[in-house]
């Protein structure tokens, strides 16, 4: 049983829920099958309770992005950094050089030959960096997007997680579902998932 996903299952004590397997046993959150009724003060169908929900969670969606969006610029500032180094002359003489005044490459033949001889040599530990960096940027966006659903599906079904609980779940996920974070739904464990969202 302990090869089984991590995922929404069919609940073994009852029968009109699903309970939430974690990959070596189950907890206590539980969900029902079939989302409530909409009350008749919404309008609007499930768009509007989508951006209900949003709205709700829009503390958490904003934290999630934030997050996100700080593994961003951290992996672009190293591979920049990186970028740099790999520069011969060094970054910070060449700004001294263009911001000089006067600079006039097209017109001044030391200028010109100061531009010429500037070359990029990237080393093995560049391409190294840059490799890590873009890995490190995909794995930050499914992993963000996959927090954000799990926090919302699990709000929408009236089982919220923080958001500690939710990046667990899913991280859990990527290895399984290669990014393709969702929960899952049959009659045992062992049984292939099936979406109920």
């Amino acid at each position: 049983m302990t090869n089984v996903p991590s995922g929404w299952y069919d609940d073994p004590e009852h029968a009109d829920q699903y309970r939430y397997w974690d990959g070596t046993e189950w907890t206590q959150h539980r969900a029902p099958k079939h989302a409530p009724p909409a009350s008749s003060s919404r309008s609007g169908g499930a768009v509007s309770e989508g951006w209900q929900l949003l709205w709700q969670n829009w503390l958490a969606v904003l934290l999630i992005g934030v997050a996100f969006v700080a593994v961003v610029v951290v992996a672009l500032v190293v591979i920049a950094i990186q970028a740099a180094s790999a520069l011969d002359p060094g970054l910070f003489t060449i700004l001294e050089r263009f911001t000089e005044p006067g600079f006039d490459p097209n017109n001044d033949p030391a200028d010109k030959a100061f531009v010429e001889a500037i070359e990029f040599t990237p080393g093995p530990t560049f391409w190294v960096v840059t490799i890590v960096g873009a890995l490190v940027v995909v794995l930050a966006q499914l992993l963000s997007i996959g927090v954000a659903q799990m926090h919302l599906a699990a709000a929408f079904v009236g089982r919220p997680l923080t958001l500690g609980q939710s990046f667990r779940a899913a991280a859990r996920r990527l290895p399984v579902g290669s990014g393709s974070i969702c929960c899952g739904a049959s009659s045992s464990p062992s049984a292939q998932p099936r979406s109920f969202w």
